[in-house]
């Protein structure tokens, strides 16, 4: 089978790059990521044919027309123009010589599809946020709550509607996680070719091939940049209930100490704030850590979970982690919103050594069973050829 990918600054093009890679199959991924950028992922430039023009065009455009000024710009035709421009170009690639179409980008590929269908090669959407109508109903009004209604960016109208319309025609629809497909279906779609995938690690450089450090500290982790969505704001605030004696919360991300500094949650020296960091970096921030935390609102399942699962990190989140993570074994599941239920756990791990040493045991078992690169593939292929 030969594969054809595509992503449009997609976080997780590494990872299934890799993944096909490891397993030979052949491939190629389309993306406006830099060639030497994914080199550093371990995936061989051969299979990559990179139109980063389009990323900076892009990029070069947004920060003119913010330097103009962006609230006299119409954001959704904008949007829409960029998304359009994108998938025009990457359409190119498509021929008979595939199989397979994979989708890692959630924007319109109305183009892209419909030469697809035309050239008998089969479409994989692979999702990996949950349905728009369910965001919009849940992010603004924490954003409100938080007094912080200024800085939220609204998805846009007629980008969404023209995704939806992609993913509708589509042969088949991947998510990866239950609480995500709930949200298409409370929305209306036929999920009847929708199946479960989660997203592999890239094992070559996230895994447990590492010497277990003898902690000094007790460091919960956090990784994300959506200080509201990811629900940044309750972690603080448990932390910060708790006063655990030689204990630190790592916030790594992009704007987080901006919102904390805004909602006056920066005052505890126990507190890091970390930003601009190189994904591959984060390596070393996992490997010193005891418990990885991330109360989020509304996700799909953030590759960052599985990242740190494979440095025996049990999991405190919400929810949409439901698929892998189970009380007591190898993490939590919290409410979101909750700063009771986030001091609960992290308090209950803080005072029991013995149990988080088990439950990071078996965070890496969980690891291996979900997210390997060949389940994925597996996966993929069975889906695929079964049909």
């Amino acid at each position: 089978m030969k594969i054809l990918i595509f992503a449009s600054g997609n976080i997780y093009e590494k990872e299934i790059a890799y993944a096909f890679q490891k397993e030979n199959i052949e491939y190629t991924l389309v993306t406006t990521y830099p060639k030497f950028k994914l080199g550093e992922y371990f995936v061989n430039n051969k299979n990559i044919k990179s139109l980063l023009f389009l990323e900076v065009f892009k990029r070069v455009l947004y920060k003119l027309l913010k330097f103009i000024n962006w609230k006299l710009i119409n954001q959704d035709n904008f949007n829409l123009l960029i998304n359009t421009i994108t998938d025009y170009f990457f359409s190119f690639y498509i021929n008979k010589d595939y199989d397979l179409f994979i989708i890692l980008s959630t924007i319109p590929w109305t183009k892209s599809i419909e030469k697809a269908k035309q050239n008998n090669v089969k479409t994989l959407y692979h999702l990996t946020v949950c349905n728009s109508q369910f965001r919009n109903n849940i992010i603004p009004t924490e954003y409100k709550k938080l007094g912080l209604e200024d800085y939220y960016l609204n998805l846009h109208n007629s980008t969404v509607l023209k995704t939806e319309e992609s993913i509708k025609k589509a042969d088949f629809v991947a998510y990866v996680s239950s609480y995500q497909l709930a949200t298409f279906v409370k929305a209306g779609f036929n999920t009847k070719n929708f199946f479960y995938l989660p997203q592999p690690t890239n094992t070559k450089i996230f895994n447990n091939e590492y010497i277990k450090l003898n902690k000094e500290k007790f460091i919960i982790i956090f990784v994300g940049n959506d200080f509201v969505r990811k629900g940044a704001s309750y972690l603080i605030e448990a932390f910060n209930s708790l006063s655990l004696k030689n204990a630190e919360l790592w916030m790594i991300g992009n704007d987080l100490k901006k919102f904390a500094s805004i909602l006056k949650l920066d005052n505890n020296k126990n507190i890091k704030f970390f930003e601009g960091l190189n994904h591959l970096l984060i390596n070393d921030y996992y490997k010193k850590s005891s418990v990885f935390c991330l109360p989020s609102f509304e996700e799909g399942l953030p590759i960052v979970i599985p990242e740190a699962m494979t440095f025996g990190l049990p999991i405190i989140t919400t929810q949409f982690g439901n698929d892998v993570i189970k009380n007591f074994v190898n993490g939590f599941i919290v409410d979101p919103g909750s700063t009771s239920q986030l001091a609960k756990y992290i308090k209950y791990l803080y005072d029991n050594p013995e149990k988080l040493k088990l439950m990071a045991n078996n965070a890496i078992i969980s690891h291996d069973q979900f997210f390997s690169p060949k389940k994925y593939t597996d996966t993929v292929l069975s889906t695929i050829l079964k049909v």
